[in-house]
């Protein structure tokens, strides 16, 4: 965590540990690994379902793209990304799995994200400073900073991301999403990679949109309409997942395929407890018949006993 790094770092002279100061340090991302779906609040569950895991599993929008990424993971291109394009396309996606998938043994504090709350000069300083020059420069393991929704930066911010994306070139990946190109600033953009989510081939995202089909038992597809689907829907991956999910729902309402098995409630019945008395009942007397319950052997003794201390008494 941030807390952890040494404090020069954090401010150029010392300040007084006060709420705003604390409230600067916690709009920091925190150290978790970033998840491709961490927007999982406004997803279906049957996207979250399908929600692709892999980036082997993730279909290009281009060749060019195609290509970016298996010189990323190949090791034979090494450096910073943009990835632009409209919204839905993929981007967000795809920056969530491309750690993994370039370093399989990532770390979780070895990735970071920065969304559009953290892009006041100040905050672009921190990143800049404790997380892509302290770690990504001091590390021998390759870290990850992701910037969504990137763009309309003060000047000064893009001086301090300029800097560190020189330094921080080799252990240091930064990748920036945004819809639009022109937002970000082109000293920026010129020490990137891009990746152009504008240009789509809609064909291929029908091999992905089958397979999601067969996983529900739908084998016999006409391919011709699917791809009439897959076309119409290509630029924005969430209402292609809409779409597949209404020809999965028509085809359950016409029993060309099993509906899904409602899980039943469990009826737990706890067994009766017995209620305990609200005046206990006073102790019972010995009878004759517990007396006579006594083994032998013990009465016999305690007669002897009783016997012995009689004989001593003078």
């Amino acid at each position: 965590m941030v807390a952890l790094l040494p404090t020069t770092l954090l401010a150029a002279k010392p300040r007084r540990a006060n709420s705003k100061a604390r409230g600067v340090r916690a709009a920091l991302p925190t150290p978790s690994q970033f998840n491709p779906i961490y927007r999982r609040n406004f997803m279906s569950q049957f996207e979250l379902d399908n929600a692709i895991t892999d980036l082997s599993d993730l279909p290009m929008p281009n060749e060019g793209v195609a290509a970016m990424c298996e010189a990323l993971v190949n090791g034979w291109k090494s450096g910073h990304i943009i990835m632009y394009g409209p919204k839905g396309s993929g981007k967000t996606t795809m920056a969530g799995l491309l750690p993994k998938a370039i370093a399989p043994d990532v770390n979780p504090w070895e990735v970071r994200l920065a969304n559009p709350a953290q892009y006041d000069a100040r905050t672009i300083a921190q990143l800049a400073n404790t997380f892509m020059r302290t770690i990504g420069m001091n590390s021998k393991k390759k870290s990850f900073i992701i910037f969504d929704e990137f763009g309309g930066i003060s000047k000064a911010s893009v001086g301090t991301l300029n800097n560190a994306l020189t330094d921080c070139r080799v252990n240091c990946m930064a990748i920036f999403i945004t819809n639009n190109i022109d937002d970000v600033a082109p000293s920026i953009a010129s020490r990137c990679y891009k990746a152009d989510f504008t240009q789509v081939n809609y064909m291929n995202y029908v091999p992905y949109a089958e397979s999601v089909l067969k996983k529900y038992g739908i084998h016999n597809v006409n391919r011709a309409a699917l791809e009439r689907v897959v076309k119409a829907n290509c630029f924005d991956l969430r209402e292609l997942m809409r779409e597949i999910e209404d020809i999965v729902v028509k085809a359950q309402q016409s029993g060309a395929i099993p509906a899904p098995v409602q899980p039943q409630p469990l009826a737990i019945v706890a067994p009766p407890v017995a209620a305990a008395p609200i005046v206990a009942s006073p102790p019972s007397a010995p009878s004759a018949h517990s007396a006579s319950t006594i083994p032998p052997v013990v009465a016999a003794q305690a007669v002897t006993t009783s016997n012995q201390s009689l004989a001593a008494t003078p």
